[in-house]
């Protein structure tokens, strides 16, 4: 039995023992406590998810029925950023984000009225599986290139602004390629991106104002008098109730020509078309903005890649429409060349210039020809996306 005098050490010594035992409990309570608690945040987590699925499923349903009220909601999103204070956000970046916003609601809503009207039991084949994959990011990109090109600018300035914009032009390249190896003898309609055609399209609000005629004759003379310019508004019509939804289905990347005997030519030509965008960027992020070299190698690609595929497309009787539609597109772009440097700076601008001062003289439409050709000119042409036609 121990003495009063040694109790003091024996209980020392038993600390001394116990000792790393209780830090080791210390330090495993934090994660005891994790664990237990583990399987309240997967359930919170999972409920979370639910309940935004929830809501998703809801506002696509009320968007499927009520698509013309979706549509303003766009409206709203590509008008309301232009009155975001200046001191909270910059003006540009601002209006960027609203366009991107507004186009990325329009491509969901677009996905709603086309989902509605497919057989939920129909599963797509492996082919429409990597056509999807394809065409949802290369969609997405096409929508938020712009407000990328405003933000890289901002916080990397002109070399990160390049940077950026390689990236998003290899990145889309590469999957129109995609695209267009599933069909080799097709034609890459719009960039491949989806582009939805409505099949209810909503009428225009002036529809109910119609051209009245051009003649009017009394009922006992038989004389023609007074003929009115516009009929009374005819009273707007309600939809049926049996009326079909509005729905909306997605054009093909790619239209097929069947029967083209120069098949090399045209996938030459449309790989050409792909790639152009890609040959100014590596070239423009290493020159500076009064190098030619850039402009000049993407003209000739372009002008290539069209001679090529209107040659491969001549001996073919009856073109698709739509085929001529895209080339006809593509030829229209290249006056988008106008708007880059160094031929806006030495070229066009100049010449607008000098055509703005003669029509300084006419009273009102000098100065409306003037701000269109120096204000939205002068800021479109800072836009690389903008002029690509990519």
């Amino acid at each position: 039995m121990a003495t009063p005098d040694e109790e003091p050490v024996i209980v020392d010594a038993a600390l001394a023992t116990a000792h790393p035992a209780v830090e080791i409990v210390a330090q495993a309570a934090p994660v005891v406590e994790a664990v237990a608690a583990a399987p309240l945040v997967e359930k919170a987590a999972a409920a979370t998810v639910a309940k935004s699925s929830s809501l998703l499923a809801q506002y696509e349903q009320w968007a499927s029925a009520h698509s013309g009220v979706a549509r303003n909601l766009e409206t709203i999103f590509y008008i309301a950023p232009q009155f975001v204070p200046k001191t909270k956000v910059e003006p540009e970046i601002a209006t960027q984000c609203g366009y991107s916003l507004a186009g990325l609601l329009h491509l969901y809503h677009d996905y709603i009225l086309y989902k509605s009207s497919q057989d939920p039991d129909k599963k797509p084949d492996a082919v429409q599986q990597l056509t999807r994959l394809v065409r949802v990011p290369l969609s997405l990109l096409t929508h938020v290139q712009v407000f990328a090109e405003v933000m890289a600018r901002k916080l990397g300035g002109e070399v990160g602004k390049w940077r950026m914009i390689v990236w998003l032009e290899v990145v889309k390249s590469v999957l129109r390629l995609i695209l267009l190896i599933q069909q080799r003898r097709g034609v890459l309609i719009k960039g491949g991106k989806y582009k939805g055609v409505e099949t209810s399209p909503k009428p225009s609000a002036f529809a109910r104002f119609k051209k009245g005629s051009s003649e009017k004759r009394g009922a006992r003379t038989g004389k023609s008098f007074g003929a009115k310019k516009v009929d009374e508004p005819v009273p707007e019509e309600s939809p049926a109730a049996d009326a079909k939804p509005n729905t909306v289905t997605f054009e093909d990347p790619t239209c097929v020509i069947n029967k083209a005997p120069r098949e090399e030519l045209l996938l030459t030509g449309e790989v050409l078309h792909i790639l152009r965008p890609v040959a100014y960027a590596l070239l423009r992020i290493r020159r500076t903005e009064e190098s030619w070299t850039p402009v000049v190698v993407a003209f000739l690609m372009e002008i290539s890649g069209l001679w090529m595929s209107n040659a491969a497309l001549k001996p073919v009787e009856k073109p698709n429409q739509k085929v001529k539609d895209e080339l006809a597109s593509r030829k229209m772009a290249l006056l988008l060349y106008l708007l880059r440097d160094p031929v806006y700076a030495s070229v066009t601008q100049p010449a607008t210039g000098k055509v703005c001062d003669v029509l300084d003289y006419v009273p009102v439409a000098g100065r409306a020809i003037r701000f269109a050709s120096t204000a939205v000119m002068n800021y479109y042409h800072q836009f690389h996306f903008y002029t690509s036609a990519s």
